[in-house]
């Protein structure tokens, strides 16, 4: 499992793109995810959920700060599932998650959740 992070240019006065590596780290330790979901909301990137080894997942929010180059982690007012392999799309100040595995009841989530920015 790769902690990479990574971001390239691909804005119009960009003249050469190049891929540059970012911070993945949160309090020393990096971040360490799969088959999570990333969304975009203002000027942060949201992490959730995801594969932590083949037989746990977890249901973490996850917040990199684009312009400080630094992540937090955001503790939601509920617990919800330890889900990976599932969808989010972020739409009018929410986050919305749909479905996804629960490799501890080795079951398919079909809820939906939201999450308000």
């Amino acid at each position: 499992m790769l902690s990479d992070f990574h971001c390239i240019d691909i804005s119009e006065d960009c003249e050469q793109y190049h891929w540059v590596r970012l911070n993945n780290e949160l309090n020393g330790e990096a971040i360490k995810l799969k088959s999570h979901t990333a969304i975009v909301h203002n000027e942060f990137i949201y992490l959730f959920g995801g594969e932590i080894n083949p037989m746990l997942s977890n249901n973490l929010v996850y917040a990199y700060d684009i312009k400080a180059n630094k992540w937090s982690q955001i503790a939601p007012n509920i617990a919800v599932p330890k889900v990976d392999s599932h969808s989010a799309v972020s739409i009018q100040g929410k986050m919305y998650v749909y479905g996804g595995y629960i490799p501890e009841k080795a079951s398919y989530m079909i809820d939906m959740y939201a999450f308000d920015f």
